[in-house]
């Protein structure tokens, strides 16, 4: 038979493509001579078939194409929605991969020429060589970029470099049209890739690598399909169909698995970065737990800090209000207290008396017993005004040497002397011993009262009390005289 060449009568071409319908003689022999003309390589199994067993070959394979194309256009529409929203580089060399694949499966199964591009020379003289350059090259971009090949860097980011860079050569050379160099080339390059991709991949599952791991699973049989595909068109092998099904077979069950790896390492990278994000919530957790603690710590530290300042300063300014032989207070102390005392008498119309004390003979002590007897005289008197001076209110001070003053805020002249008088009678029935030695003292008091007016001052009080024990010295000592 002699049938028109294919591309001048498209109508009546057979759904399934490449099929011509033949009429052969039911006895004798009948010769059958076909002309195939490419530009490249032209792969072109023969097989005859009755008109039934056609008929369900077509339907069989049919099916398988549509659930094969279904997998392959599924898997891209649904990853190039996640690319859309997750603007995630793998995913759209994922995307731009499954693509190259489903190029190369419409040239395969001769359904590209059949329904798309027949009357296309252009496409036709490159169609094969380009598909399957187009998908080497797009699955060299995936494993680099699903991979993260530019942040690990070494040998196998420069085989991926390398196998892309020879690709983009490779499909140039071929689209120059430099005849069949650039098929042989991209031949040659099939095989490298496969080896490579398998290497980088197996390799980097070793290292560690889950995405590798997943990557590994879901091309191991592709790879496999694939290489030996390549075999079979470079002669290595006898090629038949089952090459063509099984590299089928293979990109299918890649595509699913690398969608599934895709969704895994998003996962993956979510629960690290969830896992990262609590792990600094947790450490800025700790680190407030640390501060509060660490500031009520510096809190607690400061606050006994200003507690014993407190404390020093309290004792600081009770050593500098104390005379530090009697414990009584000081003449300074004695004299701010007056003062105070002075303008609440004057504002609230109270006595104000004050009592003038000097221990008898004192000089005469001193010589006789030493120094530090007198000094046992003068604490011995020191407690006895105290213990007399008993109220709140009353403030036994030493003056100066041996004379005492005692403030009695409140009392009348009349009252201060009673207790004036007492004190006397004390220190003259008490004996100082010292070193063994017993010591007779007396002393002399002088007491002046009033209730403070608009002309006095304290310096009357200060000197009408003076005046007073200085009349109970000129009269004999050992007495108590008002002024």
């Amino acid at each position: 038979t002699h049938p028109e060449p294919r591309q001048t009568r498209p109508a009546q071409l057979d759904p399934t493509p490449h099929a011509l319908s033949l009429t052969l003689p039911t006895n004798g022999q009948a010769y059958i001579y076909l002309r195939l003309v490419s530009g490249e390589k032209l792969i072109a199994p023969l097989t005859l078939y009755r008109a039934d067993a056609h008929h369900q070959w077509v339907l069989k394979r049919n099916l398988l194409l549509g659930l094969f194309f279904g997998v392959l256009i599924s898997m891209l529409g649904y990853n190039f929605s996640l690319y859309i929203f997750l603007r995630d580089n793998s995913y759209g060399v994922y995307c731009l991969y499954v693509a190259t694949i489903i190029f190369y499966s419409l040239t395969m199964s001769g359904i590209g020429q059949a329904y798309l591009w027949h009357n296309n020379s252009t496409i036709n003289a490159h169609t094969y060589g380009l598909s399957s350059s187009l998908g080497f090259l797009a699955a060299a971009c995936f494993i680099r970029t699903f991979l993260e090949l530019p942040k690990r860097g070494g040998w196998t980011l420069w085989l991926a470099n390398l196998s892309i860079a020879a690709w983009v050569i490779t499909i140039t050379l071929m689209l120059s049209g430099l005849g069949k160099l650039p098929q042989h080339l991209a031949d040659f390059m099939g095989i490298a890739s496969c080896l490579i991709g398998i290497t980088v991949t197996v390799y980097l599952w070793v290292q560690g690598s889950i995405s590798a791991k997943y990557l590994t699973i879901a091309w191991a049989m592709l790879i496999v399909s694939t290489f030996i595909l390549m075999m079979g068109i470079t002669g290595i092998i006898p090629y038949g169909n089952w090459v063509t099904v099984l590299q089928y077979s293979g990109f299918a069950i890649e595509v699913v698995l690398l969608s599934m790896a895709l969704a895994e390492r998003i996962n993956r990278e979510k629960k690290q970065r969830i896992a990262a994000q609590t792990k600094v919530l947790e450490v800025e957790r700790q680190a407030k737990i640390d501060l509060t603690q660490t500031i009520e710590e510096k809190t607690q530290a400061l606050k006994q800090a200003l507690g014993s300042l407190e404390k020093a300063n309290a004792e600081l300014s009770t050593l500098s209000q104390t005379d530090a032989l009697t414990q009584l207070a000081n003449r300074r102390h004695f004299d701010n207290t007056f003062e105070q005392e002075y303008k609440r008498a004057k504002r609230q119309h109270h006595p104000l008396s004050l009592i003038m004390v000097d221990i008898d003979h004192f000089k005469h002590i001193n010589d006789q017993y030493g120094h530090q007897a007198g000094d046992e005289c003068l604490k011995m008197v020191g407690q006895i005004l105290k213990t007399h001076a008993a109220r709140a209110e009353d403030f036994p001070a030493r003056y100066g040497g041996e004379e005492f003053c005692i403030l009695l805020p409140g009392l009348t002249q009349a009252e201060a002397q009673d207790v004036a008088e007492s004190m006397r009678i004390n220190v003259e029935d008490s004996t100082c011993l010292y070193q063994g030695k017993a010591i007779n003292l007396t002393i002399s008091l002088g007491i002046y009262g009033e209730v403070p007016g608009e002309t006095g001052s304290i310096q009357a009080i200060l000197k009408h009390a003076d005046q007073a024990l200085y009349q109970a010295k000129t009269n004999g000592r050992n007495r108590t005289e008002i002024y």
